[in-house]
C-alpha cells in the first residue's frame, strides 16, 4: 500500500491483477449479475487509486472484500428499492453479513478453478465446460462438436486428470463448494 500511495502504478496493477477476478466472483454471488459485479469491482479500484494518498489500510484483502460487499449491498438495495419493501433489503444485508466468509472462500476457489481451466487445451476446455457447466451429455457434445463420443470421453478424462494435478488438495473443495460432479 505504501508503494501505491507513492503512485507506483506497477504495484497498483499487481494488486488489481491479484484481486480483480476473485472480487468479481465474490460480487457476482451477491448480485447474480456478472456485469454489475465487474462494474462494482472496477469502480472500487478506480476509487482506491483516486484516493490512494488518503487511505490507511492495514489488511488489504479484508478492506477489498468488505468494500465490495458494501458496494454489493448498496447495489442490491438500489435494485430492491423499486421492487420490494425495506424489510427485504435489511434481510439481504443480514444474509450477506452471515455468509461473507463462505462467499470469500467460494469466490477464491472459483477463481482458482478458472485459472486451472485456462491451462487446458481449447478443445479440451470447451468439452469440459459443456459437460460440467452446461450439463450436456457426452453424446450431445459429440453431436454438437462433430466428434466421436470416445473423443469427448477422453477429453473429459484428460481435463479431470489435469485439474486434479493442478488443484491438488483444493480439487475436493471445489467439487463440494462449486457443485460439480466428477
Amino acid at each position: 500500500m505504501e508503494q501505491i500511495k507513492a503512485g507506483d502504478e506497477k504495484a497498483f496493477r499487481s494488486l488489481f491483477d491479484c484481486y480483480f477476478t476473485p472480487l468479481t466472483l465474490f460480487a457476482e454471488r451477491f448480485t447474480n449479475d456478472n456485469e454489475a459485479a465487474i462494474d462494482i469491482v472496477q469502480t472500487l479500484f478506480v476509487s482506491l487509486y483516486e484516493n490512494r494518498n488518503s487511505l490507511n489500510i492495514r489488511n488489504v484483502k479484508s478492506f477489498l472484500y468488505q468494500s465490495v460487499k458494501n458496494r454489493c449491498i448498496n447495489e442490491i438495495k438500489r435494485r430492491k428499492y423499486t421492487e420490494t419493501s425495506i424489510d427485504d433489503i435489511l434481510s439481504v444485508d443480514n444474509e450477506a453479513e452471515d455468509d461473507i466468509e463462505d462467499a470469500i472462500a467460494y469466490s477464491e476457489l472459483k477463481a482458482q478453478l478458472a485459472q486451472a481451466l485456462s491451462t487446458l487445451q481449447p478443445q479440451c476446455q470447451k468439452i469440459f465446460e459443456l459437460s460440467r457447466f452446461d450439463g450436456f451429455s457426452n453424446d450431445e457434445i459429440a453431436d454438437q462438436l462433430n466428434l466421436s463420443k470416445r473423443t469427448v470421453e477422453t477429453q473429459i478424462s484428460k481435463a479431470l486428470k489435469q485439474l486434479r494435478s493442478l488443484l491438488g488438495d483444493l480439487f475436493a473443495s471445489i467439487l463440494i463448494l462449486c457443485g460439480f460432479y466428477f
